[in-house]
This record gives structure tokens, C-alpha cells and sequence, in this order.
């Protein structure tokens, strides 16, 4: 009788456990612009070879970058990550892919450098206006070529 109540309130314990409303996490897509839409700005050169960083104020993108306008960045809304990156193929386009994966909750950002068959082995600078990061947050970025 007595492992019978138990199996019993097992039971009925797992059946009021289960939430039927759960939803599965999935990554969340979180939308990218570039300084040369956002702000009509070109980029001339920036203090960097090979590497990237994530701009968070005005004085550190006027250390960093050479750029033909005085940008508009609200500093306090986004944060601007910029890189340059020697190719070794020609290059067709840049796609900018921004998630925040549900089983690490860091911020990603994947930067897809899709590439053609001339021989042009161009040095590409290559920038994103991402959603402002929290103090001390990381950003994980993944440099891909296709």
C-alpha cells in the first residue's frame, strides 16, 4: 500500500511538472547595420592588420578610424565592431550574422567573407553598428570565408 502512494505521487508529480506552454529556445537573430549606411561614412583606413575591435565610445573610433565624415554613432545605444583582413581571393560580398545562442546567452557575431576565383588578394576593412554591449560583456566573432 505504501509504494503504491508513492508511485501514485510520483505520477502525478512528473504530469504536473511538464509546463505545456514551454517554448524550445532558439537563437535569436539580432539585426546589424554598417557605418557606411547608417551614416553615408566611408571608411579610409583603420589602425588595425588582421585583428578587429569593438568600438564603445567616440574618442576610441577617432583613435582607431580614418573615416571621410565625422560619424553620428550613438555610442550609448550601439557599439561599432571594425576589423581589417588580408583575403587570398578576390571578394564578391560581406554578410553580417548577429545571434545570441541559447546554450551560452554571449552575444555572436559571425562575419561571412564570401569570396570569387580572380587572383586579387584584397585587404578588406569590414565593420557592423551592433546593439551596445553590457560592461565587461564578450562578443564572440567568427571570421568565415566561402
Amino acid at each position: 500500500m505504501k509504494y503504491l502512494l508513492i508511485i501514485c505521487l510520483l505520477l502525478v508529480a512528473s504530469i504536473f511538472s511538464c509546463d505545456e506552454g514551454e517554448i524550445a529556445c532558439s537563437d535569436l537573430l539580432i539585426e546589424v547595420g554598417q557605418i557606411e549606411t547608417e551614416n553615408e561614412c566611408m571608411i579610409l583606413n583603420v589602425d588595425l592588420q588582421d585583428n578587429y575591435v569593438v568600438i564603445r565610445n567616440q574618442t576610441d573610433f577617432a583613435a582607431v578610424v580614418n573615416a571621410t565624415c565625422q560619424t553620428a554613432i550613438d555610442f550609448s545605444e550601439f557599439d561599432l565592431l571594425i576589423g581589417r583582413i588580408g583575403l587570398s581571393n578576390g571578394l564578391t560580398s560581406i554578410e553580417y550574422e548577429h545571434t545570441r545562442p541559447c546554450d551560452t546567452n554571449i552575444p555572436q557575431l559571425d562575419i561571412i567573407f564570401n569570396l570569387n576565383e580572380t587572383t586579387v588578394a584584397p585587404d578588406v576593412v569590414y565593420n557592423a553598428l551592433i546593439p551596445k554591449l553590457r560592461d565587461n560583456e564578450s562578443l564572440t566573432v567568427n571570421l568565415i570565408s566561402n
